[in-house]
């Protein structure tokens, strides 16, 4: 059908777009190998090209797009080009995207067979496919064996199913009479019509089995069974394949099988490579098997100046290769493997799963046969191909990569640094798969084999790479492994290791606080001049976190830096390392601009995030905007947000994201009054508090669960919370990312009765802000002097402090803290006995608290102007 859908098309006077791969039985490509096809058709690539041919072709091909970078990174996954760390889903969409681009010059016709051997990340491309509903010209035709049905779920809509019944006996012979010009008598037909049950593969074997054996004469134009000969009647389809490759000449018989261990694709060269015979005895046996319609050769080859053929059935394949005895078929296995990667050269690494196809295959069947000595040479280099398999699946189908590991491991044995090393990219598919438990005691096991070992250089990686899984399962001792790491390689020779590394120690030291500004500055420059040495992009996520901790400082020099990360993070085409510079930069422009700035950036880079299939990136994006939208006012639509997002991440077990949702949640029904809000989640805000390993975590939650308390009127847990919220300040010297909030908690304690917290709470916060502050952090600590001015009683310099604050917050359309510092301006000036000033100031306060439905500040302004009233 497919051929002759080709030949159709190829007879149009329509210039009709047509691509076509297949997916190959032993998941070359990482069960992608019918997309890999279709894009090195597509942009004239061969698997004879160097990396850098493949680059410049791929190249030429991509769409002029803003994010033509990152298309090129994640489709060159699929080519085997050296790339970032990308999603499947990011994959996906670059392929969608690639088809529109394709279809943007006219109709397309993309043909995708054999899909019952695609993997799950290829069937989950195809549904992604079917549910974009692209309003461009393109048929997608898709062959595969029923099997597949009972794989996965139906494909959605606009892709229909037409499944292939069995022929009617008129049909079969209908179909055997055309093939052979002339109808068959019914002494041939009858006999063969109940075998073949429908099956037209079977009704064309058997045709072709009659003419090879010329088993039929032509009599006064009708068809006989030849005088003397008796019919046969094979049992099965197979049977059928058998008996005709059992009625080829010799030669041809064993070159089909040679040609079967390659596979269902294969080159003359590597069919005389296994064979012994030269290239033209091969190609003139290929023509005659090709006029018996067993093999095909294919037009455009994938190796330059090889001809390429494939099976006409893989049926016909399996049979040829099913004749082979067992010893013959491991000496050819190896033997193709040799060819392999001598004709690849130095780009056999391309072949990865191809040549670990064939050690495996020859290393199964000397162990059938007992010749274990034989099969020991083979370990090492089946080995080494299924990693280099894995690594190319890692970006492409996580579950291939993570058998391709699995097999190598099982290989390995129990000792030794191969071992390690395979074991450590295993829980790294592990960790990509969320089977993080399984992750973290695979990458222990490989850090201490490594150690061990003397490959310190593989056991720091692991480490980091451990650190980020234990992250995720909230574990305490997550944020000392990066250390480990630099301890163990800071003596070594510069790597692109040390730059991943250094990277990471920056990242943590930065989000957990557990150090100065200045060291986080250490790290991530030590990571880019590494980089600079060895020639190699700039980190863009160690040049982040170098120019966040640098405003940390106060140096606005910083501000540049984190720009100039965004948009090396662009060019280098990054995907889930510019996603996460993006989020921080939301939090940025929180700081620097206000918190509609930041919901912006945090719409932003939630259509960057969603458009490339970042989910986990969905999620901070969401929780960014969360707290953007409190700081803004909009206290409704944040808490509609909380709602939607708590169940996700209370099924993920989420605690991390669940933790600053509920602080959000926490802070918002206490400022409305509302403490019972919180009742179902208020103990668990107060254990976070005590034990998250994060310090910034840590203070959020006391904070939060302090305003609740205190809202609750129960004084002396406030100010317990509020001492251990100062304690976590003092023992953290990096900034926490709560400035913001400190003049919420001081509220809260002095509220309780607790002047002397608030007064050391005033200290830490000059203590946090550097000298040249940005914008939200000024106006935080305006408000915090304010306060403990006010507090300590000279309420002339706390006036003043609490209007400029007022000023500086609706700079940043803050309302509810602008509201306050009005407030408290206006409670200075009544004890200046300044009624009517303090009146206007409340005034101004009272309809932004209303609006708000800020209960407790209402009624307190309420009563303030009633006091002003009366004076």
């Amino acid at each position: 059908l497919v051929l002759e859908l080709a030949r159709s098309v190829e007879a149009s006077p329509d210039l009709i777009t047509w691509r076509q791969g297949r997916a190959l039985a032993y998941g070359d490509a990482a069960g992608f190998s019918a997309l890999q096809e279709v894009l090195k058709a597509h942009a004239g690539i061969m698997d004879s090209d160097d990396a850098a041919s493949v680059e410049r072709k791929l190249d030429r091909v991509l769409p002029e797009v803003e994010h033509r970078a990152w298309l090129r990174q994640r489709l060159g996954a699929l080519l085997g080009l050296e790339v970032s760390s990308i999603t499947e889903d990011e994959s996906l969409i670059a392929w969608s995207q690639l088809l529109e681009h394709i279809t943007a010059s006219g109709p397309a016709i993309l043909v995708l067979e054999d899909l019952h051997w695609a993997g799950e990340g290829m069937l989950a491309f195809l549904q992604r496919l079917a549910e974009r509903r692209m309003a461009v010209p393109l048929l997608v035709l898709m062959t595969a064996r029923p099997e597949l049905a009972g794989r996965t779920l139906p494909l959605a809509a606009p892709i229909f199913a037409v499944p292939l019944a069995p022929l009617t006996q008129m049909e079969t012979a209908g179909l055997m009479s055309s093939l052979l010009q002339h109808p068959l008598p019914p002494d041939v037909l009858t006999p063969v019509l109940d075998k073949i049950g429908g099956n037209p593969l079977y009704a064309e074997e058997f045709t072709r089995l009659l003419q090879d054996r010329g088993l039929l004469a032509l009599e006064d134009g009708q068809l006989r069974l030849r005088h003397g000969e008796e019919l046969p009647v094979p049992a099965s389809l197979r049977a059928v394949l058998a008996a005709r490759l059992d009625g080829l000449p010799a030669l041809h018989k064993e070159l089909l099988g040679d040609a079967a261990v390659i596979g269902d694709t294969f080159w003359r060269g590597g069919v005389a490579e296994i064979s012994a015979r030269s290239a033209e005895i091969v190609e003139s046996v290929m023509g005659s098997l090709a006029e018996h319609e067993l093999v095909r050769s294919l037009a455009t080859p994938s190796i330059a100046g090889e001809a390429e053929y494939t099976f006409w059935h893989a049926l016909a394949r399996d049979v040829a290769y099913s004749q082979l005895p067992r010893k013959a078929r491991a000496t050819k296995h190896e033997a193709a493997a040799a060819w392999i990667e001598r004709r690849a050269g130095p780009h056999a690494s391309d072949f990865a799963d191809m040549l670990a196809h064939h050690y495996c295959s020859a290393l199964d069947l000397l162990g059938s046969i007992g010749e274990t000595e034989s099969a020991d040479r083979l370990v090492e280099p089946a080995i080494r191909y299924l990693v280099l398999a894995g690594d190319r699946a890692m970006n492409l189908d996580v579950a291939v990569a993570e058998q391709r590991y699995a097999k190598a491991l099982e290989l390995a044995g129990s000792t030794g640094p191969e071992r390690f090393r395979v074991l450590a990219k295993w829980a790294g598919a592990l960790a990509m798969e969320d089977r993080d438990l399984e992750a973290v005691r695979a990458y222990r096991d490989a850090v201490e084999g490594l150690i061990g070992s003397g490959d310190v250089g593989a056991a720091a990686l692991a480490l980091c790479r451990l650190s980020r899984c234990l992250s995720s399962l909230g574990d305490p001792t997550a944020p000392d492994l990066p250390a480990q790491a630099v301890r163990l390689i800071e003596d070594m020779e510069p790597s692109s290791e040390q730059v991943f590394i250094y990277a990471v120690y920056a990242q943590v030291l930065f989000i957990y606080g557990a150090s100065h500004p200045e060291t986080v500055i250490e790290a991530a420059t030590r990571a880019l001049e590494v980089a600079g040495a060895l020639g190699l992009p700039a980190p863009a996520e160690a040049l982040f976190w170098r120019g966040y901790a640098r405003l940390d400082l106060g140096d606005l020099a910083g501000l540049e830096e984190c720009e100039r990360a965004v948009r090396l993070a662009s060019d280098q085409g990054l995907g889930q390392e510019r996603a996460r510079i993006e989020q921080m930069n939301a939090i940025l422009a929180l700081r620097v601009k206000g918190p509609r700035e930041s919901v912006v950036a945090c719409d932003r880079g939630l259509e960057f995030s969603r458009r490339r299939g970042l989910e986990a990136f969905v999620v901070e994006f969401r929780m960014s905007r969360i707290e953007a939208l409190c700081l803004a006012g909009e206290w409704d639509y944040a808490l509609a947000e909380i709602r939607d997002l708590v169940p996700v991440l209370e099924e993920a077990e989420d605690t991390w994201h669940l933790l600053g949702v509920r602080i959000s949640e926490a802070l918002v029904l206490a400022r409305r009054g509302l403490p019972s809000g919180a009742a179902g989640f208020i103990e668990w805000l107060e254990r976070q508090g005590r034990d998250h390993r994060a310090a910034q975590m840590r203070a959020g939650a006391l904070l939060a669960a302090a305003a609740v308390r205190s809202a609750e009127g129960r004084d002396e847990v406030t100010l317990h919370l509020v001492a251990e919220f100062l304690r976590v300040t003092e023992e953290a010297s990096a900034y926490l990312g709560v400035l913001e909030d400190m003049p919420g908690v001081m509220r809260s304690a002095a509220a309780c009765g607790g002047a002397q917290h608030a007064i050391s709470l005033a200290r830490r916060t000059a203590a946090l802000v550097p000298v040249q502050r940005l914008p939200l952090d000024h106006a935080a600590a305006m408000t915090v002097a304010a306060l403990a001015d006010e507090l300590g009683g000279d309420v002339r310099t706390a006036a003043a402090n609490h209007a400029e604050a007022a000023v500086a917050w609706h700079d940043l359309s803050v309302p509810y803290e602008e509201a306050q510092a009005l407030l408290g301006q206006g409670r200075c000036l009544m004890t200046l006995d300044r009624p009517d000033e303090a009146l206007e100031q409340f005034n101004a306060a009272r309809p932004i608290f209303e609006r708000l439905g800020a209960e407790p500040a209402l009624a307190e302004t309420d009563e303030q102007l009633g006091r002003a009233a009366r004076s």
